[in-house]
């Protein structure tokens, strides 16, 4: 059914944050019931299979997982206390916004540097310090 651990995650994170669908479409015909599985039954399976998940990666692996794959960044904080204990000379604040910038693409690069009073060469660096690090947290949970 999944080709990969990302296309598992993927799939359960989008069916867990889409809301639920109502019994009638636009038109007021009720949804086609030739999917494999129904809401419920596919939400199910998207919850035990993100609990499973949860409980055989680590918690900083799972929170780059939710990032990554979900459509919230509940996982930051857990992410931004990994890699400033990883690289104490990145603030916090900092890697919070750089998180944010690889995952959501804002805010702008450009923006954190007037923000955090950083020359161009010191935020880059230290983004493609922090993206490495996601990578290979993600690459781990993969």
């Amino acid at each position: 059914m999944f080709y990969s651990v990302p296309h598992l995650l993927s799939y359960s994170f989008e069916v867990l944050e889409r809301s639920p669908s109502h019994s009638a479409d636009l038109n007021g015909e009720p949804p086609s019931t030739n999917t494999a599985l129904n809401e419920m039954e596919a939400r199910a399976l998207a919850s035990s299979l993100l609990r499973r998940a949860g409980s055989v990666l680590t918690d900083v692996e799972y929170a780059a997982c939710r990032c990554r794959y979900g459509y919230d960044l509940s996982g930051i904080i857990d992410l931004t206390r990994h890699i400033t204990s990883l690289h104490s000379n990145i603030p916090t604040l900092v890697c919070d916004a750089l998180l944010a910038n690889i995952f959501l693409d804002r805010p702008r690069i450009t923006v954190i540097q007037d923000e955090y009073d950083l020359c161009t060469a010191k935020a880059y660096r230290w983004r493609d310090m922090i993206k490495n690090d996601v990578a290979d947290l993600l690459g781990s949970a993969d």
